[in-house]
């Protein structure tokens, strides 16, 4: 629930459109409102406003864990595309093993940048009612 007393439901994934294109909510309002009434103790209609937001996403829709090769004194940690918060305290762990050169007790290959060879950023569209 946000300041206004407003519940804010949200969508995740969507379609992957080009930055700046235009699009119909209508079909994700016509989606969202019966998972809303089937969730919550009390039914709405149509939603008191509608917003979405663009983020990036790597081609496979995973995190992406690594070292920089030319610069092994550099980790980092990207793409988390909503679900950064929930694994935060896990990728933390691992991002000090990394840095102080510990074994954090993860394997993070799958998470490696080197799984992308050849691969165009992605932006996907996010609704939020």
């Amino acid at each position: 629930m946000d300041a206004g007393g407003r519940y804010k439901v949200g969508r995740h994934g969507g379609v992957v459109v080009p930055p700046g294109t235009e699009v119909d909510l209508s079909e994700l309002t016509e989606d969202t409102i019966p998972f809303f009434n089937k969730y919550f103790s009390f039914e709405v209609d149509k939603p008191s406003g509608k917003e979405y937001c663009w983020y990036t996403v790597s081609p496979d829709g995973e995190c992406i864990l690594d070292r920089c090769p030319k610069h092994p004194n550099i980790v980092y940690a990207t793409g988390f595309t909503g679900t950064g918060f929930k694994l935060g305290p896990t990728v933390g762990d691992i991002l000090t093993g990394m840095i102080l050169g510990r074994d954090h007790g993860f394997d993070i290959s799958p998470f490696g940048a080197a799984r992308f060879t050849d691969f165009k950023t992605q932006y996907r569209l996010h609704s939020k009612y």
